[in-house]
């Protein structure tokens, strides 16, 4: 969205209709997660720590292969590369607990999860409890 190349449509969101019920959840989540981005940032500029990093930066034996990231410390953020993936397998960092997408139940540093990934469920991501 928002991005324009010579010779090619724009693509503002609301030039989708048929995509506007997606586009306002991803903005709602945007604004709901701007208190706690702020308040990472001022973290990671305190402690002279890049915002977006490894999880093994905090959790030293997680796997460095993995594609999940943290942002900050306190959202564990797992990105889904595989087109039409219906779950994808997450390991929570060691850790603290972690609530899915910041709501529900709290589940323990460590554990292995499946949580589902459809268009509607994106983007996966945990904050911490």
């Amino acid at each position: 969205l928002h991005s324009w190349k010579p010779g090619e449509p724009s693509t503002m969101p609301w030039l989708y209709p048929e995509r506007m019920n997606d586009v306002r959840r991803l903005f709602d989540l945007r604004e709901r997660l701007v208190p706690v981005l702020f308040e990472e940032a001022g973290q990671c500029r305190r402690k002279n720590l890049p915002l977006l990093r490894p999880v093994f930066m905090n959790d030293p034996v997680y796997d460095p292969e993995s594609d999940c990231f943290l942002c900050g410390e306190r959202l564990f953020v797992c990105p889904v590369f595989d087109e039409g993936a219906k779950d994808v397998t997450v390991s929570l960092p060691r850790y603290g607990g972690w609530r899915l997408r910041g709501e529900g139940e709290a589940y323990a540093g460590g554990e292995t999860l499946t949580v589902p990934c459809s268009p509607d469920d994106l983007p996966v991501w945990f904050e911490r409890a």
